[in-house]
């Protein structure tokens, strides 16, 4: 039996209502703004997803389904996710508004040059000397001095 992982997007008209409301409300700091941020969306997320969350709850015991919350825009990835369960969600969940198969992207290798640090590619390491002109700046006899 194959095995996907998907995400699952809700249906959620309140997501509007919650920005227009946290549009309205006066912050004193930094911190009071993203705490309130994140208690809103993530009261929401728990809120619509609560039924189908349950439901995995349950099957996980039997099949070890795992999953995680995207709770800043209401959705939620399902690992390891087979077609019973798929079917089951699909046909008892219609607060689920859709279900997207994960997309997979192949990477070439990135070469590293010896001496750099461990995993650090020569692009990523020198774009910032690039970016600035060095190796002109170096030819002309500057030094960094």
């Amino acid at each position: 039996m194959y095995k996907w992982n998907f995400i699952h997007n809700y249906s959620d008209p309140k997501l509007e209502e919650i920005r227009q409301d946290f549009r309205k409300i006066k912050f004193d700091t930094r911190d009071a703004r993203l705490n309130t941020i994140y208690s809103m969306l993530k009261d929401n997320a728990d809120t619509r997803q609560e039924r189908v969350l349950d439901h995995l709850e349950k099957k996980e015991s039997g099949r070890k389904i795992k999953y995680h919350q995207l709770w800043i825009i209401n959705a939620l990835i399902v690992y390891n996710l087979n077609q019973n369960l798929l079917d089951e969600l699909v046909g008892n969940y219609p607060e689920i508004e859709f279900i997207e198969g994960e997309k997979e992207f192949k990477q070439k290798p990135l070469e590293v040059k010896p001496g750099l640090k461990s995993g650090l590619t020569t692009n990523q390491a020198n774009w910032a000397f690039d970016k600035i002109g060095t190796a002109s700046a170096i030819a002309n006899g500057c030094a960094g001095q």
